[in-house]
């Protein structure tokens, strides 16, 4: 029995996987914006705007999962900022 420590990750830090999310599911990338899920590849994540638009790539590690209420939450308030942006016109 040496001196060798194994290196353990800390039990706060949330191991992050592509495989927690889902197809169709809603998740935000490291920019902050927030997608539909369309395809999970192990090293890659192919997002979509929730209302429709072109779609983007992000490598996996940069993707999170969210709740639907989350993704809601954000849509309410994009659309909010439209509303208000037409208003101030």
């Amino acid at each position: 029995m040496g001196d060798e420590q194994a290196a353990v990750e800390p039990a706060d830090k949330p191991e992050k996987s592509a495989c927690t999310l889902t197809v169709g599911g809603y998740a935000r990338d490291d920019g902050g914006r927030v997608g539909v899920v369309m395809e999970v590849w192990p090293n890659s994540v192919y997002l979509r705007p929730q209302g429709g638009g072109r779609e983007w790539v992000r490598p996996a590690d940069k993707v999170a999962p969210i709740t639907t209420g989350d993704a809601l939450r954000v849509r309410v308030a994009e659309e909010r900022r439209k509303r208000q942006q037409g208003r101030a016109r």
